[in-house]
């Protein structure tokens, strides 16, 4: 029997085989290899990870880029499409494109397993408007798991934080990876 809050993490791969696979050290967690693995407590998990700032980075968005977005995904309203609109603002789709990056602390133990993406949400708090410089932070916000016919799934939420220069909190979008346990042989 599993203790509750633990699941299985194997050996980190080499950098050679890294590097003849393309995965980038910081996303171990999502490159599953089928070794040996062992056991974790998701709860030490959390009290090294969770809230800490892991990635960050300054950005400024393009009026066009925004315009574009908006209109390939069906966008009609104006404050989403019109650069001249006193409203003109990103999208919260856009805003879940500014998560991309890395997506794990690079210190973070694989977790062997399935790698899905759970999905994106956004909360805007202020309008994200072009031109305007902005400042990225992320940080791991929550570890979980859930218990199903098809076995355990661990949740991972990585919050990003979106800044304005007065420090303004304008939007957090938060991405959520899920990691299906391997059934045991």
């Amino acid at each position: 029997m599993r203790a509750k809050n633990a699941c299985k993490i194997r050996e980190q791969p080499s950098n050679e085989h890294l590097a003849n696979h393309r995965v980038a050290p910081y996303d171990l967690a999502l490159h599953a290899l089928g070794e040996e693995t062992q056991m974790v407590d998701l709860d030490e998990l959390k009290s090294k990870f969770l809230n800490m700032e892991f990635a960050s980075r300054d950005l400024q968005i393009d009026a066009d880029n925004l315009v574009a977005s908006a209109t390939a995904s069906g966008e009609a309203r104006a404050e989403f499409i019109d650069p001249a609109h006193p409203d003109f603002q990103a999208t919260p789709a856009y805003l879940c494109s500014i998560s991309s990056g890395r997506h794990l602390p690079i210190d973070f133990p694989s977790l062997g397993g399935i790698p899905m993406d759970g999905g994106k949400a956004t909360e805007r708090f202020a309008p994200v408007r072009a031109g305007v410089p902005l400042s990225v932070k992320a940080h791991l916000h929550d570890i979980y798991d859930k218990k199903g016919r098809s076995g355990r799934m661990i949740f991972i939420v990585v919050r990003t934080e979106l800044f304005d220069e007065a420090n303004t909190h304008l939007a957090n979008i938060d991405s959520r990876m899920v990691v299906r346990e391997k059934p045991e042989a």
